[in-house]
């Protein structure tokens, strides 16, 4: 016998008398009690029912029925996916493919890598002079001799051969005027003896 309601005392333990779910609101598989407590399974197809507790594999009605439930209809999901949409996908976006830029783009960089030339600067040169004691204008005290490689505007260190470096602190030398494959210097003192000079050109 089906109990539809349960009263103990004055209190009311169960009442199903008033319910008004029926076969047709349950969907299939499901078990309820109607108004006058008979057991009974539900009969409503589930075939469009999007449910979000469990995961679906969802049919064209069911994609239709959660488009439905967010306010979004077919046409507009599609066009925010589109290449102009607010959210696009398409291959480029997912790394599915290249489109014909970005492959003209990997093609030209593989091509500057692969003709791509280095200007190098030229390499410093290390050139020795000597500065004979006949070679000194006694009047200016300078005397020019050439340097194969220096030009006007060369970066040149100019220093004093280890063997002559007394000598030519004590006449005050000095390079002080660069040509075209000459090098000026200047003393305080003109010396008698040979001075050798190191020119060092900078790369």
């Amino acid at each position: 016998m089906a109990i539809s309601k349960v009263v103990f005392g004055d209190k009311i333990l169960l009442d199903l008398t008033e319910d008004t779910v029926t076969p047709d609101s349950v969907y299939e598989g499901y078990t309820f009690h109607s108004a006058d407590g008979t057991l009974q399974v539900g009969a409503r197809s589930a075939e469009g029912v999007v449910r979000y507790d469990v995961e679906q594999l969802l049919t064209d009605i069911q994609k239709a029925q959660a488009r439905a439930n967010i306010g979004a209809s077919e046409a507009e999901h599609a066009s925010t996916h589109a290449a102009y949409g607010s959210d696009p996908i398409d291959p480029i976006s997912i790394g599915a493919a290249l489109d014909s830029d970005v492959t003209a783009l990997r093609i030209e960089m593989v091509d500057a890598i692969n003709n791509h030339t280095h200007d190098y600067a030229a390499k410093s040169q290390a050139k020795t002079a000597s500065l004979t004691a006949a070679g000194w204008d006694s009047t200016a005290k300078t005397q020019t001799v050439n340097v194969t490689g220096v030009t006007a505007n060369s970066n040149i260190i100019v220093t004093p051969a280890p063997a002559s470096h007394t000598a030519w602190g004590a006449a005050g030398i000095r390079a002080t005027a660069q040509a075209a494959g000459t090098v000026t210097f200047t003393c305080d003192t003109v010396p008698t003896e040979a001075i050798a000079a190191q020119i060092l050109i900078v790369g």
